[in-house]
């Protein structure tokens, strides 16, 4: 119940900051990680992660993995 609760405040907030301010936050999350101190743990979760950490050309190395990928699917 809690993670339900959770998840439709958090969703509520992105909706009220999407509509009355144009910068984006993590405190959507934040917010639901207080409701429901377990959130993580009932999201599913893909069995991949890339994380693209640095000063200079996350962009563009972004861009190149992504399309990497595409093309190894296709």
């Amino acid at each position: 119940m809690r993670f339900w609760i959770a998840l439709y405040a958090a969703k509520l907030y992105i909706f009220f900051t999407d509509k009355f301010r144009k910068t984006k936050s993590d405190r959507a999350g934040l917010l639901a990680e207080k409701l429901c101190p377990h959130f993580l743990s009932y999201i599913a979760k893909p069995k991949l992660t890339i994380m693209v950490t640095g000063t200079n050309g996350k962009s563009t190395t972004s861009d190149l993995i992504a399309n990497m990928l595409k093309s190894a699917i296709s």
